[in-house]
């Protein structure tokens, strides 16, 4: 019965998978338009955006809504108004995606995130594989071309190495920096459970990441990420970013 269930679930899995990919990932009504009528690849016009920003040295000008916005229209021909938060070290992961062209791009994205979320999977329960790769999180994350697999992928690699090999957890925990929201939650656990190494490694990892961004593009960007955050708040109090999108209590609460 377990079986069958597991099966069932996979299939529907695949099944919303698929659907997703053909109405969201393929340019089948227009050179970068989905069927959707939406950008394919959704969120990753952001990503990409970004990384293109580090590729021309225009890094510290990222939180410039104008730069921003010009980086997108030139790459789809139109401003598609997608915000740019998040913190400068998160720039040093995204900046190979520039050396592909879009698609290119999205693709080894997405597919990416995926079979690292399910490498993962399979290696702290390869039971249970089937039933979590058909929650829709996964397909969702594939499909919005968003970072949630890559996100839940180094939570599961932290949660992995824990028990045998505290300190290399904290490293990659300190790799979730470019999250903060969530970057801060870890350490409550660790202190809660007593992992003062694995809390010193994540303390220390994102400190590192934190004085690479400096290094590589300058004070000026952190100054940049500080004073946009009041700006990114208007957005998100305006309306201008789907609350129903952000599985967070301050969405609940608003949305």
């Amino acid at each position: 019965m377990v079986v069958a269930i597991l099966l069932l679930m996979a299939v529907l899995g695949m099944a919303h998978l698929i659907l997703g990919v053909r109405q969201n990932l393929l340019p089948l009504n227009g050179p970068l338009t989905s069927l959707n009528d939406r950008i394919v690849g959704n969120d990753f016009l952001g990503f990409y955006s970004a990384a293109m920003v580090v590729w021309d040295g225009a890094a510290p000008q990222i939180f410039d809504r104008q730069v921003f916005a010009s980086y997108q229209a030139r790459i789809v021909g139109a401003d598609v108004g997608l915000p740019w938060a998040y913190p400068p070290p998160f720039l040093l992961l995204l900046a190979p995606l520039g050396a592909l062209p879009y698609l290119p791009a999205l693709y080894v994205w997405a597919a990416g995130g995926a079979a690292l979320f399910l490498t993962l999977l399979w290696r702290l329960n390869g039971r249970w594989l089937p039933a979590i790769a058909a929650l829709p999180a996964l397909s969702i994350a594939v499909i919005t071309g968003q970072n949630g697999a890559y996100t839940a992928s180094l939570v599961a690699m932290g949660l992995m190495f824990l028990p045998t090999r505290p300190i290399l957890a904290g490293c990659v925990f300190g790799l979730l920096c470019y999250k903060p929201h969530l970057s801060m939650v870890i350490p409550f656990c660790l202190m809660g459970a007593g992992q003062w190494r694995t809390l010193a490694a994540q303390v220390i990892m994102a400190a590192v990441l934190c004085l690479v961004s400096v290094a590589v593009f300058d004070f000026d960007i952190w100054r940049g990420f500080f004073a946009h955050l009041p700006e990114h708040l208007s957005y998100v109090s305006a309306g201008m970013i789907p609350l129903g999108r952000l599985p967070t209590t301050f969405a609940l609460v608003f949305s």
